[in-house]
């Protein structure tokens, strides 16, 4: 089974769409796989 099958929940299928994957995470901040960096914009206000 695909592990984002396993592990993602069905109300978050939104990201799937993405042509990048995420390794990790420090703040607002996600890094891909291949060291770039990106803003997140969807977190929730406050967090």
């Amino acid at each position: 089974m695909d592990i984002f099958e396993v592990l993602e929940s069905e109300v978050r299928t939104y990201c799937r769409t993405w042509d990048t994957v995420f390794d990790r995470a420090a703040g607002s901040t996600l890094y891909s796989e291949d060291g770039r960096d990106y803003l997140d914009f969807s977190q929730a206000p406050g967090r």
